[in-house]
């Protein structure tokens, strides 16, 4: 499994050569993955066991790139360097050339979105479904072992081996945000995990909705005392969460 834990571009070999990133960066990787072909439901073990990761590179005739595709100012560029016989020129993913957004037969491609946070990440390195499974194995990241404490494992295999997200819109009680994992809020005098009670909160109050509106006038008084105790202490997290406006994509920020 690999351990880049950042987005770092470099500059490698010599000459002028554009920069790379030399590893693509896993946790933004999987946590903009989004949605298709139920990607969502899959953990970070299972997303590698399934799909790999593959870099977008500058298309050529040769190596018949069909990940990505020339722009406007990429095929003058292209052209410039030709007429001025500049033998290895530097072009940028996302101004020369951007990720083909579509995907030969048989194919199965997972492009990442556009977003501030990602830079041009998504011209970079894209997910591509796998003809046969792979074995993950773990290369750099950290894995359980008995010098940990259990919190410590715990919280590992939460990491590597249940799915989260790092996008708001897609969070949900079978891939929750990972800012949103290890958090708990007490609920009926239980330790409960907050994604797990939010969405539930969240879940039996548009039943209650529901089930008001069919309710006969003269019952809904007694509906109303009914529910006037708080499922979760409006200091809670759960509370907050419900009762807070939504972020936005663009301002949130990756775990």
């Amino acid at each position: 499994m690999l351990g880049a834990s950042v987005i770092e571009a470099i500059y490698h070999g010599h000459g002028r050569k554009n920069a790379m990133f030399k590893e693509p960066p896993f946790d933004f990787m999987y946590g903009f993955r989004g949605v298709s072909y139920n990607v969502d439901l899959l953990s970070p073990y299972e997303m590698l066991l399934h799909w790999s990761l593959e870099r977008i590179s500058v298309p050529t005739y040769r190596t018949k790139n069909h990940r990505a595709i020339w722009t406007a100012e990429g095929l003058r560029f292209k052209e410039r360097c030709r007429e001025e016989k500049i033998r290895d020129p530097a072009f940028r993913p996302g101004e020369h050339y951007v990720a083909n957004p579509e995907c030969r037969t048989g194919e199965h491609r997972i492009l990442l979105p556009i977003h501030k946070a990602l830079g041009n990440l998504r011209h970079c390195w894209c997910w591509e479904k796998r003809q046969r499974l792979h074995l993950p194995t773990w290369s750099y990241s950290k894995v359980p072992s008995s010098r940990f404490s259990p919190e410590e494992n715990a919280r590992l295999l939460c990491v590597y081996m249940r799915p989260w997200t790092l996008m708001p819109e897609h969070a949900s009680s079978a891939n929750p945000l990972l800012s949103m994992l290890g958090k708990c809020c007490r609920i009926a005098n239980k330790q409960t995990p907050l994604w797990f009670s939010v969405s539930t909160v969240q879940s039996q109050l548009r039943t209650d909705a529901v089930s008001s509106s069919s309710v006969h006038p003269s019952q809904r008084q007694l509906g109303t005392e009914a529910k006037e105790a708080p499922i979760c202490s409006k200091s809670s997290p759960a509370h907050v969460l419900l009762h807070s406006e939504p972020t936005s994509s663009s301002s949130a920020q990756p775990a």
